[in-house]
C-alpha cells in the first residue's frame, strides 16, 4: 500500500493494481428525527458528500441526542450547527 501525495500518481498506481490511499475533504450532512413522542430514541441519516457528489448514505439509531453528539465528538454546548427544520405531520 502506498500513500499518494500527488493526484497525478493515482491513475498509474491503480493501473498497476497497487492499493492506493488518498485524502479528500468531505462534508457530512446529518438529518435527525425523533420517530415518536414517547421515546428518546432518535433516527439519524448521515449523507457523506465529496464536492457535490453523495458517496454514501448511512442510517443509524441513537438512544438520545447526547449519544449522537458523543459519536461525532461534539461538546454539547458547541455552537457549530447549521439547522434546517422540517415539521413532519403524522
Amino acid at each position: 500500500m502506498k500513500e499518494v501525495y500527488s493526484y497525478s500518481e493515482i491513475g498509474t498506481l491503480i493501473e498497476q493494481r497497487m492499493k492506493t490511499i488518498f485524502t479528500r475533504a468531505a462534508l457530512v450532512r446529518v438529518s435527525v428525527m425523533k420517530p415518536s413522542g414517547k421515546s428518546h430514541t432518535i433516527k439519524v441519516s448521515i449523507n457523506l458528500l465529496i464536492g457535490t457528489y453523495s458517496v454514501g448514505v448511512f442510517q443509524c439509531t441513537y438512544k438520545n441526542m447526547l449519544e449522537l453528539l458523543e459519536a461525532f465528538d461534539i461538546n454539547e454546548n458547541e455552537e457549530i450547527f447549521e439547522v434546517s427544520s422540517y415539521y413532519l405531520r403524522p
